[in-house]
């Protein structure tokens, strides 16, 4: 049975997102390809998702048997009468196969493989959260909240976790309902999914740069198993991981600006606010820092360009901003509220070393990071005002003494994204083709920089 839910799940919910996508953005008399429209269907239902939950306030449930039913509808309309269900499955196939390449590893490795995969904390969190969105509604959980004398102390902890960016949890509370699947099962399939759906966005965004498309598959897939990414999926950064497609798709939409052509103009605008605020209910945190920019570079566009007359300068701005925001602000506990007081003030105030944990990575998958005594050593160092090449001096000969005698032949791929081809402790013939492979890497990468 778990084999049947992870392939067919994640397929039928892309089917879902496309169908309703494709249905409204041709109702909206605008056509995307069938990549962007899987985004934008998803965009829609994630939208629905939190404010079903948040505002209806009734068990999640009554909103899978919702979405069901709009989809089995929307499905008669669009494939009985137009298409045939032969012609979805064909554009679908790609999907599937990919979806077939994961599922497969959770057959052969079992609950060893889909159980806390590289953030145990995290996962945990997710979960537990869902499991609580999924047997009560927002009422009767914030009932648990309020009530001094609740003894379950974990499900009244979890229950705090219900506006820290529930998107996610909201989810895979959804998805549960819908199968009988274990929850760490369900909390699989939405990594599927996210990686179907990061696909989905690369495809549409490489679309624009190649015309052929062995080319489109080839980039796409590239990222969709490149380190940068299989890096957020390992560590179950779950919402990071559940926002790239809409990162993608709105650079993807940002580099289709024409900002000569004002009905386009205005048309790309809405879209990339659209996409931007449902990237910004999904991870607040992640959103900021890549919109700001966005949004900084657009204005400048804009109000530099004489073409456009002042007044429909005014009008685009106001238009993009009042539609981001009576999208976000519903939602202000989750989003605005969440972020605020919790992540600014968290990382303002955090004495915490994450840059440090997290950036170990380029010294390869051998890196003595987990060991307390060796981390606690260099933050003495460096508290101590030592040398940077002290610094590096030990930082060299641990690794060297922990067996990661080649963690400088990491640094560079790493840095490119190559992290799954660094060495560990080389120990057999295998390692060491491993290495002579990763002195070519580095060769190449070092003279494709330089000339």
């Amino acid at each position: 049975m778990t084999a049947i839910f992870t392939i067919f799940i994640p397929i039928i919910f892309l089917v879902k997102f496309y169908l309703l996508g494709s249905f409204l953005s041709k109702k909206m008399t605008f056509n995307k390809d069938l990549f962007e429209e899987i985004i934008f269907g998803f965009s829609i239902y994630i939208i629905l998702l939190n404010y079903f939950f948040f505002f209806v306030k009734q068990n999640i449930f009554f909103f899978a048997i919702f979405i069901i039913g709009i989809s089995i509808i929307i499905l008669l309309i669009k494939y009985f009468k137009k298409d045939s269900f032969l012609d979805l499955n064909k554009k679908f196939i790609i999907f599937f196969i990919i979806n077939i390449i994961v599922s497969s590893l959770v057959i052969f490795y079992g609950s060893q493989f889909y159980v806390f995969r590289g953030n145990i904390y995290d996962f945990f969190s997710y979960l537990s959260t869902a499991s609580i969105i999924a047997e009560l509604s927002l009422k009767e959980i914030s009932e648990v909240l309020s009530d001094k004398n609740f003894n379950d102390i974990l499900l009244k902890e979890y229950a705090n976790f219900i506006y820290a960016r529930p998107s996610v949890q909201i989810f895979i509370a959804y998805v549960s309902k819908i199968t009988s699947a274990s929850m760490f099962i369900n909390g699989f399939m939405v990594k599927s999914i996210s990686l179907l759906l990061t696909f989905a966005a690369s495809y549409s965004f490489f679309a624009k740069y190649f015309k052929e498309k062995n080319l489109r598959l080839i980039c796409s897939l590239g990222f969709i198993f490149s380190s940068f990414f299989l890096y957020i999926y390992e560590i179950d950064a779950l919402a990071h991981l559940l926002s790239i497609p809409l990162a993608i798709i709105i650079f993807k939409n940002l580099m289709e600006l024409e900002f000569n052509n004002n009905k386009n103009l205005l048309f790309k605008c809405l879209l990339i606010s659209f996409y931007s605020s449902c990237f910004f209910i999904i991870y607040p945190e992640g959103a900021v820092v890549i919109l700001c920019p966005i949004s900084i570079y657009v204005l400048y566009e804009i109000f530099m360009n004489k073409k456009i007359y002042t007044y429909q300068k005014y009008k685009l701005l106001f238009c993009t901003l009042i539609l981001f925001f009576l999208i976000t602000l519903p939602l202000y506990e989750s989003t605005y509220k969440y972020l605020i007081f919790n992540q600014f003030s968290n990382s303002l105030n955090s004495t915490k070393d994450y840059w440090g944990y997290y950036g170990a990575f380029i010294l390869g998958k051998a890196n003595p990071i987990y060991d307390y005594q060796i981390v606690n050593e260099v933050k003495n160092l460096w508290k101590d005002n030592g040398s940077i090449s002290e610094l590096l001096f030990y930082i060299k000969n641990a690794n060297i003494e922990n067996g990661n005698k080649y963690f400088f032949l990491n640094i560079i791929p790493s840095i490119f994204g190559f992290y799954h081809l660094s060495t560990t402790n080389v120990e057999n013939l295998i390692d060491y083709l491993l290495v002579i492979i990763l002195i070519f890497l580095n060769l190449y990468l070092i003279i494709k920089v330089y000339l």
